[in-house]
């Protein structure tokens, strides 16, 4: 189960769209996650630490 799966499932929230599109590896932070601070903060350092340990992409 990837981070985004795992988030919307502990949340019960929606992946992103633009314009219709849905953009893989975005979430929405549903507005209730405000009114809890260290739960926000937990879950922005989770999902920061996974993308650091995604390898980098090569430069053109």
């Amino acid at each position: 189960m990837t981070w985004e799966q795992k988030f919307i499932e502990n949340h019960q929230i929606m992946i992103y769209k633009s314009h219709g599109a849905v953009i893989k590896g975005y979430v929405l932070i549903p507005e209730r996650l405000y009114e809890n601070m260290d739960l926000l903060a937990a879950c922005l350092e989770e999902n920061y630490q996974h993308i650091m340990s995604l390898p980098s992409k090569k430069s053109t």
